[in-house]
């Protein structure tokens, strides 16, 4: 007994090891489909080396390829479209035709001709023109009065609308009751009978 006492610790060390051969042994024959798993595979991947260096055709799937080429085929008609449809959209024709690289003295007044034209263009769908003028402001505060004048006096006065603008300048210019310097200005005092 006291021989165990002394030597407990490497007997149980020993049976420890002993079970774990045991245990190791029986588990290695019940993989037997793993090393059956391995010779597989091994056989697939030697089918593939034989291809590299062989002259017969490679295996392919046809269809990936198909799909690959469609995908393609349909990128590119894309980017044929989106080119198309920007060249369309910005297509720009200079002012003076072949004016570069190197303009001639003509092309450069012909160009300042082309570029004031061009510029007063962009200028006509805003109807600029110039601000009213006092009599202009005058007149249109007297139309003002008159249409309030010939209102019926019956009930009670409907509201005012905005009153109508006069513009000046040519093709259109700021309301006539807008100041020379562009501010508004006060509009005109009610006047008759229901002042």
């Amino acid at each position: 007994m006291e021989f165990l006492k002394r030597q407990a610790f490497l007997l149980i060390c020993g049976v420890v090891a002993v079970l774990a051969i045991v245990l190791g042994a029986l588990k290695l024959n019940s993989m037997a489909h793993v090393k059956r798993d391995m010779q597989e595979a091994l056989k697939v991947a030697a089918k593939f080396k034989g291809y590299k260096g062989s002259k017969a055709a490679p295996p392919v799937n046809r269809q990936a390829i198909e799909m690959e080429r469609e995908r393609v085929a349909t990128t590119e008609r894309h980017f044929q479209d989106i080119l198309h449809r920007s060249l369309e959209l910005t297509r720009y024709e200079p002012l003076v035709p072949k004016i570069f690289p190197a303009p001639t003295t003509d092309q450069r007044y012909e160009f300042a001709e082309a570029y004031v034209k061009a510029m007063a263009r962009l200028l006509d769908p805003l109807h600029g023109g110039s601000p009213p003028s006092e009599s202009d402001i005058a007149l249109q505060r007297q139309i003002v009065i008159e249409m309030q004048k010939n209102q019926l006096p019956e009930g009670p006065a409907p509201q005012a609308a905005p009153p109508p603008t006069m513009r000046t300048g040519g093709k259109g210019g700021p309301p006539a009751h807008q100041g020379p310097s562009g501010g508004p200005t006060a509009p005109p005092p009610p006047t008759g009978e229901g002042a």
